[in-house]
């Protein structure tokens, strides 16, 4: 098992600290994975010790879109895939790592606006549908297992010409049928307290970076 991270071509607006916080949580918290994976046109100066595949975003296309293709290119068939501020605070194993979800996207839909993620979310509800497979929202932000092997055929049914495009975790969970394991999105802008994973939003608060500064003090092996 690997992990797999995709970065925006032109990183974060915190030079991407996210990710150097990110794979110090990896490093204490999660076992029985072998490299890191990373996929984005430039790496930042300050990483080592990790596979780079070099792909940029394309700016006429939706976010989705971009982390689709990404993933689609991975180059390994097995991997934990991350967001650079996915920060795992308790013990996992990658290649046990649970498929977590939270609701369904019909009750998400029913919540959300008709912004451009709102869109993709209710394409993605409508496939799903017309299928008739479940409904339940994987795009939530925890690390989830692909196979790439198995993402490549979902991804390759979709029609990514649609204008608004679809959300990805949910496309796969449900066409694979993953057995679901319910949780609360962890999406937070204030310190996360108990929760086992968390990630933050774009604009991070000086006191998370302090937080996470004192939950992972030491350099990772990913560190120059």
């Amino acid at each position: 098992m690997d992990v797999f991270y995709p970065l925006k071509t032109n990183g974060s607006r915190h030079n991407n600290l996210e990710l150097r916080y990110s794979l110090r949580s990896i490093e204490k918290n999660l076992s029985g994975f072998d490299r890191v994976f990373i996929s984005t046109q430039y790496l930042p100066e300050w990483l080592t010790n990790v596979e780079h595949i070099q792909m940029r975003d394309d700016p006429m296309r939706v976010p989705d879109w971009n982390i689709k293709n990404k993933v689609y290119n991975a180059g390994t068939e097995d991997f934990l895939f991350l967001n650079d501020d996915h920060f795992i605070l308790e013990p996992y194993n990658a290649n046990t790592f649970p498929n977590y979800y939270h609701s369904t996207l019909d009750i998400y839909c029913r919540k959300r606006g008709k912004d451009g993620y709102g869109l993709r979310a209710r394409n993605t509800l409508k496939w799903l549908q017309a299928h008739e497979l479940k409904l339940l929202n994987f795009d939530i932000h925890y690390p989830i297992v692909y196979n790439l092997t198995k993402f490549r055929e979902v991804m390759d049914l979709v029609p990514w010409d649609n204008k608004n495009g679809f959300i990805v975790k949910s496309l796969y969970g449900n066409y694979w049928r993953l057995p679901g394991t319910y949780t609360h999105d962890n999406k937070v802008n204030s310190l996360p307290g108990k929760l086992p994973v968390f990630s933050t939003y774009p604009h991070m608060k000086q006191s998370i970076f302090s937080y996470l500064e004192q939950k992972f003090p030491e350099k990772s092996r990913f560190e120059l």
